[in-house]
Formats: structure tokens, C-alpha cells, sequence
């Protein structure tokens, strides 16, 4: 089953022992994409406005949570 969340709908807070690491950050203007490695080798996108980001340095743990909005399940064919 796959679960498809947009990046902007990701919540992230900087937290030792939080449930993931920041791998990659992209700067994409007014927002830089992080990429975050969650247990069970899963990797998430998640859009910050980039005057927030630099606190994102690959390394940095993090809590990633949803922020409530709609998620689409699918079945893996």
C-alpha cells in the first residue's frame, strides 16, 4: 500500500531523537524542499518556507507529523 501526502502538507520540527533525519535540502526559491529518512528506509519531501530552513542541515533530526489534511491510499499493483 502507498500513502501520497503533498510536501507542503508535512509538518517538521527539529528534535533529537525525533523519528527522522534530514538527508537533502533543495532550495527552490521562496521554499527549500528537504528530503527526511523516517525508520523503515521511507524518504519524505517536505516543503519549509526558506528563512526556516536553515536550521535543516543535512544531519538535523527531525519529528515529521501530517498536518490533517486528505491523504490518498492506493494499492501497490
Amino acid at each position: 500500500m502507498d500513502v501520497l501526502i503533498r510536501p507542503e502538507e508535512l509538518r517538521n520540527r527539529g528534535r533529537p531523537g525525533g523519528n527522522g533525519i534530514v538527508t537533502m535540502a533543495t532550495f527552490l526559491g521562496s521554499l527549500t524542499r528537504i528530503s527526511v529518512l523516517l525508520s523503515g528506509d521511507v524518504t519524505v519531501r517536505i516543503d519549509v518556507p526558506s528563512g526556516e530552513s536553515a536550521a535543516l542541515a543535512p544531519g538535523t533530526s527531525v519529528n515529521v507529523t501530517v498536518a490533517g489534511a486528505e491523504v490518498l491510499v492506493t494499492g501497490r499493483a
